[in-house]
């Protein structure tokens, strides 16, 4: 799914950063800026709100949209600002 995210929005005009695992998605978002964090619930290692957390309590605010594969999820993390569906 990532790959197919990627290509949209690489045909669109936006420049795309990807990460394997969460960990890495944690890192990437602390040393370089971003204008929007795109970032999956179920991240490998450290999942998508565990790393929205760590990067509010690092002061980022940057904007957030989760995936997840569950529709009828609903983030416990006040940071994540929408949600796609993707299955």
């Amino acid at each position: 799914m990532a790959d197919v995210l990627r290509e949209a929005l690489e045909r669109e005009g936006c420049r795309v950063t990807t990460a394997s695992d969460g960990h890495q998605a944690l890192g990437r978002a602390l040393s370089e800026g971003f204008d929007l964090l795109l970032v999956d619930r179920d991240l490998p290692g450290l999942g998508g709100e565990r790393v929205v957390e760590a990067l509010q309590a690092g002061g980022n605010r940057t904007p957030v949209v989760a995936t997840c594969a569950d529709r009828a999820w609903r983030p416990a993390v006040s940071g994540i600002f929408g949600v796609l569906p993707v299955a």
